[in-house]
């Protein structure tokens, strides 16, 4: 019988649970094991779909760690939009993420 390691459902289970894996239940437990794995690191065709969808554009001949610098770069920028727009910042004119970071700092 094989033993899976899932998320505690009560108080006084420690940090994890042993069940059964028959007895495993995807609507009540939480497997463990399943999200401590390292997720698969994107692959440049995605880094290109990413930046695809989110309107941004790019040059084809660029390599991977550029592509991720750009990918990562829209998600700060999008971080920091929200966080200005919820505390109803106007950042209409900010055009580097520099200027949104300095808005949000004034802002605080």
């Amino acid at each position: 019988m094989k033993l899976i390691k899932v998320k505690p459902w009560g108080e006084g289970q420690g940090d994890f649970v042993y069940v059964n894996e028959e007895d495993f239940n995807q609507d009540f437990h939480e497997l463990l094991d399943e999200a401590e794995k390292p997720k698969k690191a994107p692959t440049i065709d995605d880094i290109r779909a990413a930046l695809t969808a989110k309107g941004i554009q790019f040059d084809d001949k660029a390599k991977k760690p550029e592509l991720q610098k750009l990918l990562d770069d829209a998600a700060k920028a999008d971080d920091l939009k929200a966080k200005l727009s919820g505390k109803g910042v106007d950042f209409t004119a900010a055009v580097t993420l520099e200027d949104l970071q300095k808005l949000l700092d004034e802002a605080e």
